[in-house]
């Protein structure tokens, strides 16, 4: 199991020095095991929208949330994308 960091996500969303180790990162993991914090998607749409990459985030959203990706919330609470949030 994996908590990706926002750093990690910045780097390759911005193609930054080590986004092509991201990239590699993220072929080489189970999706599926692979998990965000709410934090870590706010942190993202603040630093994107700061950025006017509005564009991008929904991209990353729709790619990473939605097709692929749980965020654990810091109440413990899960959202999946494949069923209903559970606590």
């Amino acid at each position: 199991m994996y908590l990706i960091d926002t750093n990690i996500f910045q780097e390759g969303l911005l193609e930054q020095e080590k986004a092509e180790s991201v990239r590699y990162f993220f072929q080489a993991v189970d999706i599926e095991k692979t998990f965000m914090t709410d934090l870590a998607l706010h942190s993202i749409g603040i630093i994107l929208f700061r950025l006017k990459k509005y564009e991008l985030f929904t991209s990353f959203v729709e790619d990473m949330i939605i097709n692929g990706m749980e965020i654990k919330y810091h109440h413990c609470r899960i959202l999946s994308t494949a069923n209903a949030a559970v606590s």
